[in-house]
């Protein structure tokens, strides 16, 4: 085998684990993992170390079942995974040696199926995820067998596989069906979120037998055995919160749930975090990972909808039917919030989804700033916007949609008051909890709609509207430009990507000119995201129209076809 990387774990260190190991799964970065204590796992390597056996023996049926399930799955979406030029582990078979102890043959190979996700294999995947929900359901009964093992062709089997519609609808809300409607008609806008994604952990089979409490019992911890990079930002995450929430059995409610979600993710952050800082690299942003989770973990539950109908179909008569259901009606129920904050919240997709980025809260907020490095280009627009603020200290300033309050630290350093405003109670209640832990107490907080005039008591010496404007087509970014440039007495502070097309000339410009009108046709109810960059002709335009002159600027980024991001500083005329 090549000596490079298998994930993150490399041959000297497969091979330093060879043989038997006390920790649930030996790598690089999780050496304190622990396991049920009447369990063992260990990697074989061949003299050669190009192929690698995992051996499971436990007594829990749990855990051997997930096993089983976990190569179901990578059987399952094989021919649904991206190609790379890596070494990856390809499964030959799994079966059932006796009892619960299970075997799995892998070899690990060059240039195979990536074990990742990527977004047009959520389907494969959510069948993976249903079946391990079904197994956890109805334990291990059957000696199940993996094609390619010993010649039986078997897959996972369900005694009880028949469809109940008036169960369905009493596990889901009545408008859960229209808002994953409204998800799937706008994939293309979504999937345009990722503009900042970095690779990162792809997880193989995020059940809550991949999910383990610390020795002390004080936190949750999530592994997997095939890590790659391959995937986006918060892809594994959603593998991980999608699976945990649904096994609860003891949170019944929205609330409870929500509070579960975050737990994980604090967990989550702080791990991977943690693993990148120690291998030199950037630190992920958590509003970019818990956006881009909930995207998934979204299209992920849709797809468990069926089999979670047959496991509950299969537990009707059970002790546990009561309680399952409610959790699973909790789930969806916060499934479809989720998904109306992505797609039809306020019939306005780019309000909903712009306002989520660059939000910290909880705990990790106050020490942000010195335990989190930022990407480059949020360095800069930070510093752009608190190089203009500084003009007026001691000013009211508008910040719309405020999100969690990016510049709420800046706001109370310069003494400023803030009228925060926000489509979104959820970002608001954040928003709040990011001013008492900066004991900021200058900041009046209130739902509103950019798309809207705003009131009088909105106004403000400076409007600041940081990547608002990315999220609409040109109709709705024009009329939300005019309604916060009308409430920003003195100044307004905006950052947005563009292309100048007064640059180019000839066939050029005309091409151009053709592709930002086509980018921006779509009718101001829908307030999709364009498909490019905004006009600068027209930007140009509106700042004139609205009373303001541009007295600087600060350019974030470039690319090769000229199209660049600014942040603006306007003054009033």
């Amino acid at each position: 085998m090549k000596n490079q990387k298998l994930g993150f774990i490399r041959e000297e260190t497969a091979k330093r684990f060879a043989g038997g190991s006390d920790v649930a799964f030996p790598t690089e970065n999780h050496p304190k993992f622990i396991t049920n204590s009447n369990s063992t796992l260990s990697l074989l390597l061949s003299r050669d170390g190009s192929t690698v056996r995992k051996i499971i023996k436990c007594e829990s049926d749990g855990l051997a079942g997930n096993t089983l399930n976990e190569a179901l799955f990578y059987l399952t979406i094989a021919g649904n995974l991206p190609r790379r030029n890596i070494v990856v582990p390809k499964l030959f078979g799994a079966r059932l040696i006796e009892g619960h102890c299970m075997e799995l043959d892998i070899e690990f190979v060059d240039g195979t199926e990536v074990l990742g996700i990527e977004d047009k294999s959520t389907a494969a995947f959510a069948f993976g995820k249903a079946a391990a929900f079904l197994n956890h359901a109805v334990q291990c009964e059957e000696n199940w067998w993996l094609p390619r093992s010993y010649g039986i062709g078997n897959v996972l089997k369900s005694k009880s596989t028949h469809d109940l519609e008036d169960l369905l609808a009493s596990v889901s809300r009545s408008d859960l069906l229209p808002d994953y409607q409204a998800f799937l008609s706008q994939a293309d806008e979504i999937n345009a979120m990722y503009d900042e994604g970095y690779p990162t952990i792809c997880h193989g089979d995020a059940n809550d037998q991949n999910i383990r409490r610390t020795e002390d019992g004080s936190s949750i911890v999530a592994f997997d055995w095939a890590r790659v990079c391959a995937g986006r930002v918060g892809d594994d995450l959603a593998r991980i919160v999608y699976p945990a929430l649904i096994m609860k059995t003891s949170n019944e409610t929205v609330e409870l749930l929500r509070a579960a979600e975050r737990n994980i993710v604090d967990q989550y952050m702080n791990g991977l975090n943690s693993e990148r800082v120690e291998a030199g690299e950037p630190a992920f942003d958590r509003a970019l990972v818990e956006r881009c989770a909930h995207i998934k973990t979204v299209a992920l539950c849709f797809g468990i909808v069926p089999l979670l109908r047959r496991v509950l179909t299969r537990l009707r008569n059970s002790s546990s039917f009561d309680i399952r259901l409610r959790t699973a009606q909790a789930f969806l129920e916060l499934m479809a919030e989720r998904a109306r904050n992505l797609t039809t919240e306020g019939s306005n997709f780019g309000m909903t989804t712009a306002k989520i980025e660059d939000r910290y809260y909880g705990s990790v907020v106050s020490e942000y700033d010195q335990a989190r490095a930022k990407t480059e280009r949020w360095w800069l627009e930070d510093a752009a916007v608190r190089k203009y603020l500084e003009n007026h200290k001691n000013a009211s300033v508008l910040d719309l949609p405020v999100g969690t309050g990016r510049f709420m630290s800046a706001y109370k350093a310069l003494e400023m008051k803030l009228n925060a405003v926000d489509v979104s109670d959820a970002m608001l209640n954040r928003a709040r909890e990011f001013a008492q832990e900066l004991d900021y107490q200058d900041g009046t907080f209130a739902t509103g709609d950019a798309l809207k005039p705003q009131p009088p008591e909105f106004e403000s010496d400076v409007g600041v509207c940081m990547r608002f404007l990315n999220w609409l087509a040109r109709p709705n970014a024009e009329m939300a430009f005019m309604n916060i440039a009308a409430a920003s007495k003195r100044a307004m502070i905006f950052g947005v990507t563009y292309i100048d097309e007064s640059k180019f000339e000839g066939k050029e410009r005309a091409r151009i000119e053709k592709n930002l009108a086509n980018a921006h046709t779509k009718p101001v109810a829908e307030g999709l995201p364009p498909n490019g960059a905004h006009s600068m002709v027209l930007l140009r335009e509106w700042i004139e129209k609205a009373g303001f002159e541009i007295r600087d600027e600060t350019l974030i980024f470039e690319t090769k076809n000229r199209v660049e991001n600014k942040v603006f500083y306007l003054i009033r005329k």
